[in-house]
């Protein structure tokens, strides 16, 4: 992979790029934005770009790339976490089993303090053995708690000359305020949802549904193709089409019925995700499922908020726009506004682990509370 390849973060890339060309990276960056939209594979360029023996590119265009042919670039390249490199590491929250504490345990939903001491702060002063730097990569960085980050504080303020460290998070507020000011910010915004289309119709999928699942993803490029592939194991885009029937047929005395199978196809998703991602924690399967469900049901919504305001085309369920007709029949625009609302705070719900019937139910009779779903 090369800055070349990654679309759409021209701004991201070109901090990194003018910081190379000055010779002034920075000891400590966040990357942050939406999740699925180059973040880590521009974190994992840039560190092959540090490490690189000889990078390809000049001061006068002030455009570097990792050369991909230096011994260092083929050692970060045998393997995909780039473990054989010795001067890299991928800070993740899967490597507690690999701790003294974390052995024979389930993977948990935070990065543990022993992850982030026995990976990176006990190694961070060791120097490099093959490149010129150490370059260390932390994934999920909002999931690390106050501990942990506390006790990041000292090498993320005074790192080794020869030190970068890198927090890849969905947002920097969710980050300590003393761990936001020993960093340098990086913002990464969403992927043009026309990008996304044109690169799942390459993966092979029909236009239709290339275009839901881009709108659906909403920017996120990891996302769409991860709804892809579970297209082999369970049919989101027909799971899709049954939730908007619901929502656009139900009866108000059937708004727990619907909830119910919002669960049930929460489940089926769920129970995809794990095949395809067997050493990822089941609660964050069973949280990405849920949100997943969600996300559905709020650009339902939307569409019908749209087609309130005279807005016919262009809408994420134009495959099911009498469904979407039939939503707006029953609500002005402004209440579809506030009730798709509802599904961002119960994606809230979702993250903070609340009880998952209780949020669908709640969901859904707040709907019916507004004619969304029809009366007897």
């Amino acid at each position: 992979m090369l800055f070349s390849e990654i679309y759409c973060q021209d701004r991201a890339i070109g901090v990194l790029q003018r910081a190379y060309a000055a010779d002034r990276v920075a000891g400590a960056y966040i990357f942050a934005g939406p999740g699925g939209v180059g973040k880590d594979t521009t974190a994992r360029v840039f560190a092959k770009l540090l490490l690189c023996e000889q990078p390809a590119g000049d001061e006068g265009s002030g455009y570097f790339e990792p050369c991909g042919e230096c011994d260092s670039c083929r050692l970060y390249e045998s393997d995909e976490k780039s473990e054989s490199h010795p001067d890299f590491a991928l800070i993740y929250k899967e490597l507690s089993e690999y701790t003294e504490k974390g052995r024979n345990k389930t993977t948990p939903v935070d990065l543990p303090i022993d992850v982030v001491r026995e990976f990176l702060i006990d190694k961070a002063s060791q120097r490099p053995s093959l490149s010129q730097r150490r370059v260390y990569v932390v994934l999920e960085a909002e999931r690390l708690n106050n501990s942990s980050q506390n006790a990041l504080l000292k090498v993320l303020e005074e790192p080794p000359p020869y030190c970068t460290i890198i927090l890849i998070c969905t947002s920097a507020e969710l980050l300590l305020p003393t761990t936001r000011s020993r960093c340098q910010l990086v913002s990464f915004g969403p992927v043009k949802a026309g990008i996304i289309t044109e690169k799942l119709e390459r993966m092979g999928l029909d236009s239709a549904k290339s275009r839901f699942f881009a709108n659906l993803s909403q920017g996120s490029v990891g996302l769409a193709f991860a709804w892809a592939r579970l297209q082999d194991e369970v049919d989101l885009y027909e799971i899709k089409r049954r939730i908007v029937d619901d929502l656009a047929t139900g009866k108000y005395e059937q708004s727990l019925g619907i909830a119910e199978r919002l669960i049930g196809h929460s489940k089926a998703i769920a129970a995809a995700w794990a095949e395809l991602e067997e050493k990822t924690s089941k609660t964050d399967i069973n949280r990405r499922a849920d949100k997943t469900v969600l996300r559905i049901v709020m650009l339902a919504l939307s569409d019908a908020m749209k087609f309130g305001v005279g807005i016919h085309d262009n809408l994420t369920n134009s495959d099911q726009k009498s469904c979407v007709e039939a939503l707006a029949r029953r609500f002005d625009p402004e209440i579809a506004a506030e009730k798709a609302q509802l599904c961002g705070q119960a994606a809230q719900w979702v993250d903070a682990s609340a009880n998952q019937k209780l949020i669908f139910e709640r969901l859904l009779l707040n709907l019916a509370d507004f004619g969304i779903i029809q009366g007897s």
